[in-house]
């Protein structure tokens, strides 16, 4: 993750509960399927700091709530669908020296990637994201912290 010269390194983990409001025949973007998820995540955070002489990593946690994340499958008539997403949410973290106000954030998200159908409800993911958070100027200080994260996930869908 990388904001200016402000570093962290991130391990998420999210758990990702959605509906398919619609999958079929073109609509007014190209056949495929709009899903409307919620995904409560967390992750660990770490960055490196100087002390002294030497350098050391400081931990820290991030936890929230994506609410609605839509994400759009596009059927390409094979069992490899490509997609495209984006989500809202709120989140709480214990940083320090980011100058992002107190703990409470917003977070928009954006991403793109590729679903596979190991069979009819098995699936891995594989995809990208870039995630904003900042505060919404609740606090004097609103620098906002952008994310980039590769993700890698499998997906088990319930049966129709």
């Amino acid at each position: 993750a990388d904001s200016g010269s402000r570093k962290i390194d991130r391990v998420p983990v999210h758990l990702r509960i959605g509906y398919t409001a619609f999958k079929g025949s073109k609509w007014f973007l190209p056949s495929g399927s709009l899903e409307i998820a919620t995904e409560p995540f967390g992750s660990i955070v770490t960055r490196k700091i100087q002390a002294g002489a030497r350098e050391k990593r400081k931990a820290s946690f991030e936890v929230g709530l994506m609410l609605p994340v839509l994400t759009y499958h596009f059927d390409a008539g094979l069992r490899l669908y490509p997609y495209i997403q984006g989500g809202l949410g709120v989140m709480y973290h214990d940083f320090q020296g980011y100058d992002l106000g107190g703990g409470f954030n917003f977070a928009e998200m954006v991403g793109g990637g590729a679903t596979y159908f190991l069979d009819d409800n098995l699936t891995v993911n594989l995809g990208y994201r870039f995630r904003h958070a900042s505060n919404a100027s609740l606090y004097d200080e609103n620098r906002g912290l952008n994310t980039h994260t590769f993700t890698a996930g499998f997906s088990y869908l319930l049966p129709q």
